[in-house]
């Protein structure tokens, strides 16, 4: 009966979706030989889900011998196809060259591209390919940014980063209470390490300040991922549009090009925020423009270079 649920769901979602049931519950089970024949057959037929789980078995060697190599390649079709946590693991088998080359500036572009779904482990880890500068350039800002991201999702090594960031100072200014906020969290998510900093920085406060802090830790609910990957659009937005008002010029051509093909993306992402439909084509508008005149300034420039030819030859 199996065999027939993996033959007919080439053409049947709803077959697709239980042959894929049944590997998940295989998986689940310890049945390695039997998952990886439903994964398997559903990967070859572009299943993005499947081929995740296939990468991950090659990964991890459950069921088959281990194979980073093939394990990237499966893993590389789901993130091609869109697959959330197939574009983490594969900017983490960038970031250690695990069956790939290793490969920095590949580890930020798979990161990033998960983060602005939502990802909080590639939020994490892009934040600190930021703070050490690897694969990008190096930025406590940037790197606070998507760590608090992460921090808010409830990723505990995230949030006593964060709370040592606000401790320090580092990206961003510094505020005790916030720092102890953070570590309180991060011991809620079962961070052992976060309790030493709480207790140390409870020492600078005022007992009123931590039943403050406290009260705030009760009330705190997570942010789902879906949540985040809309902050993660409203900080890019308001970070676009911040540089633009300075002047269209001041935008680097990657970035507006970056816009141009994000724009849909980024427009809707405007319109749920708020944003007026005028003022996302003004913007979109100025940032053709730009580019328009940055391209007329570099065909001028080549033209100064050619060398002057002589009018005489001319008539």
């Amino acid at each position: 009966m199996q065999a027939v649920v993996r033959f007919l769901a080439r053409w049947s979602p709803a077959l697709a979706n239980r042959a894929l049931s049944i590997g998940q519950r295989a998986y689940k089970c310890g049945d390695y030989a039997g998952a990886l024949i439903e994964f398997r057959a559903l990967a070859n037929q572009g299943n993005a889900i499947a081929q995740f789980f296939v990468g991950s078995m090659y990964r991890n060697g459950e069921g088959l011998v281990a194979n980073h190599e093939e394990a990237a390649r499966w893993i590389r079709l789901a993130a091609e196809r869109g697959m959330v946590d197939a574009q983490f693991a594969l900017g983490v088998m960038y970031a250690d060259g695990e069956g790939v080359k290793r490969d920095g500036t590949e580890a930020v572009r798979w990161y990033r591209l998960a983060a602005r779904r939502g990802c909080a482990s590639a939020q994490f880890n892009l934040g600190e390919c930021f703070h050490q500068g690897r694969g990008v350039e190096r930025s406590e800002t940037r790197a606070w940014w998507w760590i608090s991201l992460a921090a808010a999702q409830g990723d505990p090594n995230a949030q006593l980063n964060l709370g040592t960031r606000y401790l320090d100072g580092i990206g961003v200014a510094k505020n005790e209470l916030e720092a102890h906020l953070w570590f309180n969290l991060a011991v809620a998510h079962g961070s052992a390490d976060a309790t030493g900093y709480r207790d140390s920085a409870a020492r600078d406060l005022t007992p009123n300040q931590i039943a403050g802090v406290q009260c705030r830790v009760r009330e705190w609910t997570p942010k789902t991922r879906s949540e985040s990957a809309l902050d993660v659009y409203k900080g890019e937005v308001a970070e676009f549009f911040q540089t633009l008002s300075e002047g269209p010029t001041k935008v680097p051509i990657d970035e507006m090009l970056g816009f141009l093909q994000r724009a849909d993306e980024l427009i809707a992402a405007g319109l749920a925020l708020g944003v007026s439909a005028q003022d996302l084509v003004k913007a979109l508008r100025e940032v053709r423009r730009a580019l328009a005149g940055d391209m007329e300034r570099t065909a001028d420039s080549e033209m100064r270079a050619l060398p002057a030819q002589d009018s005489s030859r001319l008539r």
